[in-house]
């Protein structure tokens, strides 16, 4: 399990994860966008992708189903990233900046995850057709 490049290349991403639960200032986002307030919960997501990864961690021998979860957490961080921008439009706060960053890096990770496991995938289903 943990002799797998992309299993390192998770436990990266849910050390990404956990410095933004414990060390960003984690409020809601409040947001009036199209004359309805939103109110979005920054700790929920989090909570949600550290499980995601933890479990994508866990089912290392199930490759597809692996996949598909880190696929779900890229769509995941993708809207986050997305409220960032919206925050940084609306309110100009500096501070989107900084929590920019760590979906940014948690997203490049769990692309490098899926590019070895795809290739770990590749792998085993090219020794199945020489057997």
């Amino acid at each position: 399990m943990i002799q797998r490049i992309q299993t390192v290349f998770l436990i990266i991403n849910f050390f990404f994860l956990s410095i933004l639960y414990f060390f960003l200032p984690l409020d809601f986002f409040d947001f009036n966008i199209f004359n309805f307030n939103t109110l979005i919960e920054v700790k929920f997501y989090i909570i949600l992708c550290g499980l995601l990864t933890f479990l994508s961690i866990l089912l290392f021998k199930k490759r597809t189903k692996q996949l598909l979860i880190n696929k779900v957490q890229i769509f995941l961080h993708i809207i986050y990233s997305l409220i960032i921008v919206i925050d940084f439009i609306i309110y100009k706060s500096s501070n989107s900046l900084i929590n920019m960053l760590i979906p940014t890096f948690c997203l490049i990770f769990i692309s490098l995850a899926n590019k070895f496991i795809k290739r770990d995938e590749d792998l085993i289903k090219s020794i199945d057709r020489i057997r």
